[in-house]
């Protein structure tokens, strides 16, 4: 990793300049604002990670925020009681809450604590389907169940009467769930007129580029994920857990691989928080899930990052409701004063430097083609493609299980059939380096018979730019 890291800094030197890398002489610079460093969590579902998180915030002194999934308020037996605006009653793609009351209540429990504790409430939805071609009464329909299964959860079947049961079980009321997350990051007009509508603030469902200033649009803050690349590679995710997850290791489990994961992701939002700390000051945005995929690589991760961040001079490690009230005193002149950098910045440390020119957005797409009937071929294409090794190591991996590793950027299709029998299957080549990753790309391939095959164009490593599918939901392993 010390070569490649390396190789990664004298090439990116060479092709990035930095307006960050000197402070800028202004006529009339404004105060520097804090750096706001915003860790947000989605789902709600597992317990031991709602009390894992509210002790690691407790013990250092941050504000976190937790989107909500409505079906894990509501019990499995009761299930039909949630209708999907367009599949029916008793359909979500991430489950429900189970069927057990004690830890339904328990759940309920420890939404109260964290809001005692500071923290920010917001909304995931329910169902976790595409909703991108919904309607806006479909939309409405979604935000109606939302409050219903939050609300109304200890009036569900199989409870009976609750001796002292306040009408409403939170310490909030409804109207104070004013931020929003969609899932899968999938959005359209109708949800921001419903958004206005209940009089949501702010949504977390875009992404942007890392140096990304809040700005109000259709009358609500967009505050989006990073789209950032990779520590030390050329592949580019965003900033969750679940983004890296898939593009690290296709969103299976690599576990012999998970202190090379948690490295990245640490480097990377190092490289983040350092873009912004030490350039124009945009909030760091980054969530994560109620999981531990590759062995809690990226819990690990989000805590080392953390503990050396938010002790830092002028951090503010806050949840949504405090960057709100910050964004709201300001305005639109000063917030495109600070999006230009418009103030004293501090000097940059080399260390902080090297970071942040190994996460540098880069021109590179890795692509597979089939250049004969019998033959299949990668080739590196962008304006930054210069920056990958020559003597890179291509290896071929069907279904997840290697079938060839060649300096030579091609494949013969016996090479594929010879193996094992398919009708179909996932063909993933991957570039790699000293050892390290940098490059992935995974199509389906479907095969006809033993001599004639056809690939699919669509790059299934696509997906990790969608945000969190549905089953970055259903597993805690």
């Amino acid at each position: 990793m010390k070569n490649l890291t390396t190789f990664w800094i004298l090439k990116t030197l060479a092709l990035f300049t930095f307006s960050i890398s000197a402070p800028t002489v202004w006529a009339a610079p404004q105060p520097r604002p804090p750096q706001f460093v915003l860790l947000a969590f989605d789902g709600s579902l597992n317990l031991s990670m709602w009390d894992e998180t509210l002790k690691f915030a407790k013990t250092n002194n941050v504000k976190l925020t937790y989107f909500l999934s409505g079906v894990y308020f509501l019990l499995d037996s009761n299930k039909k009681d949630y209708i999907e605006p367009t599949k029916g009653a008793g359909i979500s793609a991430i489950g429900f809450a189970g069927d057990s009351k004690k830890d339904l209540i328990a759940r309920v429990d420890y939404v109260n604590k964290a809001y005692d504790s500071g923290h920010t409430i917001g909304s995931h939805a329910n169902g976790h389907f595409d909703q991108s071609l919904w309607t806006m009464s479909e939309w409405e329909l979604e935000f109606q169940e939302f409050s219903h299964l939050i609300f109304d959860v200890y009036t569900q079947k199989g409870f009976g009467p609750i001796p002292n049961l306040p009408k409403n079980p939170y310490h909030f009321s409804p109207d104070q769930i004013s931020g929003f997350r969609a899932p899968l990051l999938a959005t359209n007009s109708g949800l921001y007129q419903i958004l206005r509508k209940n009089k949501f603030q702010f949504d977390t469902s875009q992404t942007d580029e890392m140096d990304y200033w809040p700005v109000k649009t259709r009358e609500l803050w967009n505050f989006p994920l990073a789209e950032v690349r990779i520590y030390g590679t050329g592949k580019p995710t965003l900033s969750m857990d679940y983004n890296f997850y898939y593009t690290q290791s296709g969103g299976n489990p690599d576990l012999k691989n998970a202190e090379v994961y948690r490295n990245q992701m640490y480097q990377t939002y190092m490289g983040y928080f350092y873009t912004n700390y030490y350039g124009n000051r945009a909030p760091v945005h980054i969530g994560h899930h109620f999981s531990q995929w590759n062995g809690g690589a990226y819990w690990r991760a989000l805590l080392d990052f953390t503990k050396t961040v938010c002790k830092m001079p002028e951090v503010k490690c806050v949840s949504y409701h405090s960057l709100l009230k910050f964004m709201n005193s300001l305005s639109p002149e000063q917030i495109a004063e600070y999006q230009l950098g418009n103030f004293p910045k501090l000097p940059i440390p080399p260390k902080a430097k090297k970071d942040i020119l190994a996460v540098a957005p880069i021109d590179v797409h890795f692509n597979m083609q089939q250049i004969s009937e019998q033959e299949l071929a990668l080739n590196i294409t962008g304006k930054d493609a210069h920056l990958f090794p020559k003597d890179s190591l291509y290896i071929w991996k069907l279904d997840n299980k290697e079938i060839f590793r060649s300096t030579k950027p091609k494949i013969n299709f016996s090479r594929i059939t010879k193996r094992q029998k398919i009708d179909i299957a996932k063909l993933t080549a991957l570039l790699e380096f000293k050892g390290t990753e940098l490059l992935r790309t995974s199509h389906i391939i479907n095969i006809d018979d033993e001599t004639v095959f056809s690939l699919d164009l669509e790059d299934l490593e696509k997906r990790s730019s969608l945000g969190d599918l549905p089953e970055a939901h259903k597993t805690f392993n």
